[in-house]
């Protein structure tokens, strides 16, 4: 039985959240109809206002050297979250609620200038990673002022290397630009592949300190711009080598490895192409 095969044989045991990453991952990697009805019936709330209220940035990683860059963008994980919200029901659901949001976050000017101040930013860029490439990526998706914003983040990483940080970084770029995993047609290949080429030495220098979770991401990335990574069958064999019906990381505390809480490593791993019988 694959991963795949578990996940989806015990998908009710899953949280209500857990469930509808798995379903919707599944359902636009892999362009399948099986968790239509299931997507249907769990429409997000449209109410943005609890979602931009909430700027409890206390669980992030790494969030001590994090913490002075969220106070000097106060609001910025909560407007991440709203813009992906925002994002979602748009590309899923066909529902807009773009003016929503900007009544209720003071407009398109106030949005185009904490992007501006992010991007003049170098070292809030390279310590919140995701944060900053969400709201830069999708800030451009959903209210395009015609700023080639990744190529513009992909230079600016290619020319500052981070070692295990760029992993972030480069999967996450590639993340938005693909509308999270909707579209696999990527208009900066070249770039892509050479970030790709130096994630692959990172994670074959370092390779016992990096989870599974991103190298699982990583090979994901990889398959989208068909790069061919040097560090493949060290990923399979090391997920071999910690799958019982579903894959563990002995490098993450024991709620990161239940099934429930397991599952964003697992949907990776179906995604990347190492999930076979």
């Amino acid at each position: 039985m694959t991963v795949r095969d578990y996940y989806t044989a015990h998908f009710d045991e899953l949280a209500p959240a857990k469930q509808f990453h798995f379903a919707t991952r599944i359902k636009n990697w892999f362009q399948t109809n099986e968790f239509d009805s299931f997507i249907a019936a769990n429409e997000p709330d449209h109410n943005l206002t609890p979602i931009l209220s909430n700027d409890d940035y206390s669980r992030v990683n790494f969030y001590e050297v994090r913490k002075p860059f969220f106070e000097k963008y106060q609001g910025l994980y909560a407007l991440e979250a709203t813009l992906c919200r925002v994002l979602h029901l748009l590309s899923e659901y066909n529902v807009d609620l773009r003016n929503d949001f900007l009544n209720l976050y003071g407009g398109k000017e106030k949005l185009y200038a904490l992007c501006d101040a992010l991007r003049a930013d170098n070292e809030a860029f390279f310590t919140l990673t995701t944060f900053p490439v969400n709201v830069l990526a999708l800030t451009e998706e959903l209210f395009p002022r015609g700023i080639d914003i990744y190529s513009e983040m992909l230079e600016k990483a290619l020319a500052n290397e981070q070692g295990i940080m760029s992993i972030y970084l480069f999967t996450h770029i590639m993340l938005c630009e693909s509308l999270f995993y909707r579209k696999k047609d990527l208009a900066h290949r070249e770039l892509y592949l050479r970030a790709l080429e130096y994630c692959d030495g990172v994670i074959a220098k370092n390779y016992a300190d990096i989870s599974l979770d991103m190298k699982f991401e990583f090979l994901v990335c990889a398959n989208m711009v068909d790069y061919e990574a040097k560090t493949t069958d060290q990923i399979r064999t090391e997920a071999d080598a910690n799958k019982n019906n579903y894959i563990m990381d002995p490098r993450k505390p024991e709620r990161l490895n239940t099934f429930d809480g397991s599952e964003h490593r697992n949907v990776l791993y179906i995604m990347s192409g190492l999930d076979v019988k």
